[in-house]
């Protein structure tokens, strides 16, 4: 009875495998800036979207408008320099999903009131940014257990592009410590291909599929900021929406938390 439990788990997993990537959920940012010639390293655990391009890759042909798409997580590190006390520009690698999806992004921000994370004068803040990247997520399996002598190997890559603004408003209410509200939009661009090999007994030549998505989301929320001299945390939660090809309107609550050290304070 194992053998045949075993066996039943096996060619499921290698006959039916979902090709997905992770995409970093649109996010609302403290209105802070780090302040001029400031550099900062930190972290980040946010809440992500996965959006599933096909639900069994392996099939012949794929079906490419099985989508879906559902909540994730991510996590990665995060960089930060200001250009000016005002202006800085920032990196951030987002990791997550089975298939370790990659996602890199770059931002800008450009803060129109209050004071920098080095002032810490009380008061209001506003701000406003810009960001963009792309990421991929991968998978591959062989039918052959499914489909016996005539099986065959695949593998598959779903890639995105995204691009995204936003506004935060704050108020920092003593020294350590920044309450902001903020809301914050991202469009999606993605490709999904699956190159499926011939079938090992010649019955069938193989071929590659592919298919493009667009996709948007958004979000409102609240955070708050803890600030010393050389770390910050960044606490928020959000409510976002999300409209993809294929797929059914996505609302839920996110959130995540960051984490920074300035490398350069005096």
């Amino acid at each position: 009875m194992k053998k045949i439990i075993l066996l039943i788990a096996v060619m499921f997993l290698m006959g039916c495998q979902s090709l997905d990537v992770n995409l970093p959920a649109p996010r609302i940012e403290s209105p802070e800036s780090v302040g001029m010639k400031k550099f900062i390293i930190g972290g980040t655990v946010t809440g992500a979207g996965k959006f599933r391009a096909t639900s069994n890759a392996g099939e012949r042909p794929p079906n490419l408008t099985d989508t879906a798409l559902a909540g994730a997580l991510n996590v990665g590190p995060v960089g930060e320099y200001g250009i000016t006390d005002h202006l800085s520009t920032g990196l951030e690698i987002d990791i997550g999903g089975a298939n370790s999806s990659i996602f890199g992004q770059g931002r800008i921000k450009y803060q129109l009131m209050g004071s920098t994370w080095t002032k810490k004068e009380t008061g209001p803040q506003l701000s406003i940014w810009v960001r963009g990247g792309s990421g991929s997520g991968s998978e591959e399996g062989n039918q052959k257990v499914e489909f016996g002598s005539g099986g065959y190997p695949w593998t598959g890559t779903i890639t995105d592009t995204m691009i995204g603004s936003g506004i935060s408003f704050g108020y920092r209410t003593s020294e350590r410590t920044l309450l902001y509200t903020g809301f914050a939009a991202d469009k999606h661009s993605l490709k999904a291909e699956i190159n499926q090999s011939a079938a090992t007994d010649n019955s069938d030549p193989g071929g590659t599929y592919s298919r493009t998505y667009s996709g948007k989301a958004s979000a409102l929320g609240l955070g708050v900021r803890f600030s010393w001299r050389i770390f910050a945390l960044d606490i928020y939660s959000t409510y976002n929406t999300a409209t993809f090809d294929d797929t059914a309107k996505a609302t839920g609550v996110s959130g995540g938390i960051k984490f920074e050290w300035l490398l350069n304070a005096k």
